[in-house]
């Protein structure tokens, strides 16, 4: 490789490592407090909710369409819901909480008045905050809100 291709991947690469840093900072001191916030009134209307998870992604294929940046469904964790859900680690989507809320797997109902902010958080989520959502923690991650704290993992396996 000549030395001006040399150049260019260090200048690329050096780009890449201070836009990653940059993030690093904005979510650790902007984004995470702003996301628990978001959330505080979620936790304190569902008492018994333990966690939020959402998986955000740039697809690596979309058959033949363009790649977009995506949140996708989030699903909730609930006191003593450690099993259920489709992963068996107890986050449910909307589908699998009123299934098992029928099936009597969970020993509550939700209000409409919780149902419905269930709802308007997924709306919001894949709506109208998905541009922020990148800006705080990029592409390619599962995001995990809890009542006092956000993880933030690396997610690639996905399609």
């Amino acid at each position: 490789m000549s030395d001006v291709f040399k150049r260019l991947e260090q200048v690329k690469q050096d780009y890449d490592n201070a836009i990653a840093q940059v993030q690093k900072e904005f979510q650790e001191n902007e984004g995470k407090p702003f996301i628990e916030g978001l959330f505080k009134p979620l936790f304190d209307a569902i008492p018994n909710l333990e966690a939020i998870r959402w998986r955000q992604y740039i697809p690596y294929f979309n058959d033949g369409d363009e790649c977009t940046f995506g949140v996708h469904e989030p699903s909730y964790k609930f006191t003593d819901s450690d099993e259920l859900g489709y992963a068996d680690d107890g986050f449910m989507d909307l589908w699998e909480i009123g299934w098992a809320i029928k099936e009597g797997n969970l020993d509550f109902e939700l209000t409409e008045e919780q149902n419905g902010l269930i709802r308007d958080v997924n709306g919001k989520l894949q709506g109208e905050y998905e541009n922020l959502l990148e800006a705080i923690f990029g592409s390619h991650a599962e995001i995990t809100v809890f009542p006092d704290r956000v993880e933030v993992e690396e997610y690639v396996d996905h399609d």
